[in-house]
């Protein structure tokens, strides 16, 4: 937000008693160069957001605040909008348009457990190999170093036998 935006929701907002005159010495900008900049037409740019925030809000509506910005400029595209699909998102995100979408249906399985888990899994001990406690020819080596008087290199962790 400029210097004049906040001047101008100031001026309009009924609980501020200030004149423009005080807010423009506060912030630093001259009195006639804010009341120029109220008198000057839209930019284009600025039309073309006003428009495109338009048909976003119509397709959002349309899919009940479901759509998020992808879709809805998958949307535009098909329309014959060209637009980028960040320009997209920050519309929609200036004008507050969240996407609501419903949530996950997580339904059981037919034999009545939920499907995510596996019978006997989280009962299942694992056994502790003691091939996994370093000895003291490893203590202080770093687990990618090479094996010390080898040929080839290898893991400098030991490996367990089935």
């Amino acid at each position: 937000m400029s210097k004049y935006e906040y001047i101008d929701s100031q001026k309009n907002d009924p609980s501020e008693t200030n004149p423009v005159t005080k807010m423009c010495l506060w912030l630093a900008v001259s009195t006639s160069g804010f009341y120029h900049w109220l008198k000057r037409p839209q930019s284009a740019t600025a039309a073309r957001r006003d428009a495109l925030a338009a048909r976003i809000h119509r397709f959002f509506d349309d899919s009940d605040g479901t759509y998020g910005y992808r879709r809805i400029h998958a949307d535009l595209a098909a329309a014959g909008t060209e637009c980028s699909a960040e320009l997209v998102r920050r519309i929609m995100r200036d004008e507050n348009l969240i996407a609501c979408q419903p949530p996950r249906r997580r339904g059981a399985s037919s034999s009545g457990t939920s499907p995510t888990s596996t019978p006997g899994r989280d009962s299942f001990i694992w056994p502790l190999s003691l091939t996994a406690i370093p000895s003291a020819s490893w203590v202080g080596r770093s687990p990618t170093t090479c094996a010390p008087n080898s040929s080839r290199p290898r893991c400098a962790t030991p490996r367990q036998r089935p």
